[in-house]
């Protein structure tokens, strides 16, 4: 049996549709005594993954991404084979161009990002001291209908569910984008540590453009945008890989098309 640790991520659903027989449970809630009865092969802990305050402390994202990471870590590795934490791409922030594990880190060390390079350090420690097999996937960006709110694809959401307008910072700029249902499958499948990325350059003002012309709204009638707000600070950096994936498009309008399917009338 595997297990996820955080079922309101918005991977998640991704997890279930991979593995129907996985099991979540809340990270906010959780009670080890519940699941020592159980054997696990991997167990994904993919709480705090829709983190927005940006502006916080150290201490603050420390609390979540370093202290109570280790202490799920420290409970689950009695009855666990393998588990799966996750940092992030923007350890690379500052980087330009293609990268890979063997590429320094290089990033504006946010208070984020530093609670992030601590929790790396603490679990390389473990892997040393108790021979536990810890794996860390770094995905780039990805999005889905389950975004939460502030988010800017939640918003492109709000404007095909309810027809609503909205107002974005500069989208002009290019990012390395995945679809989640390739962090959840590499998650699976890695057998180390692991960048999860689609290996090219997506135009995200184009890519929401075309989402919304699926759909039948006019970006310049639906969006405004403000130059000023939230202007692009990380380099243009990519995950360096021959297995390119495409698809983006297409498998986020199939992803939309099913949520509205399951989740509204229209």
């Amino acid at each position: 049996m595997n297990l996820v640790v955080g079922n309101t991520s918005q991977l998640f659903p991704y997890f279930k549709e991979y593995d129907p027989n996985i099991l979540g449970v809340s990270s906010r809630n959780f009670n080890y005594d519940d699941l020592k009865k159980y054997n696990f092969d991997k167990a994904f802990l993919v709480f705090a993954e829709q983190q927005i305050h940006l502006n916080e402390s150290v201490d603050f994202f420390s609390k979540t991404n370093v202290d109570y990471t280790l202490e799920v870590i420290n409970k689950l590795k009695q009855n666990t084979n393998t588990i799966i934490i996750y940092l992030s791409s923007d350890m690379w922030d500052l980087c330009e161009g293609g990268i890979t594990l063997n590429t320094p880190f290089k990033n504006r060390k946010t208070s984020y990002i530093i609670s992030k390079e601590m929790l790396k350090k603490e679990v390389e420690e473990l892997r040393l001291k108790e021979g536990l097999d810890i794996r860390i996937v770094y995905p780039f960006n990805f999005n889905s209908p389950y975004r939460r709110p502030n988010f800017v694809f939640y918003k492109f959401m709000d404007i095909i569910i309810n027809k609503n307008k909205i107002q974005v910072g500069d989208l002009d700029f290019e990012r390395d984008i995945v679809h989640p249902k390739i962090i959840v499958d590499r998650s699976f499948n890695c057998i180390g540590d692991e960048i999860v990325g689609s290996g090219v350059l997506t135009h995200v003002k184009t890519f929401y453009s075309e989402i919304l012309k699926h759909f039948g709204f006019d970006y310049n009638e639906y969006v405004t945008e403000h130059f000023d707000n939230f202007p692009n600070v990380r380099k243009t950096f990519y995950y360096e890989t021959q297995n390119k994936y495409l698809n983006l498009l297409d498998d986020t309008i199939k992803d939309i098309e099913k949520y509205i399917h399951i989740n509204t009338k229209i």
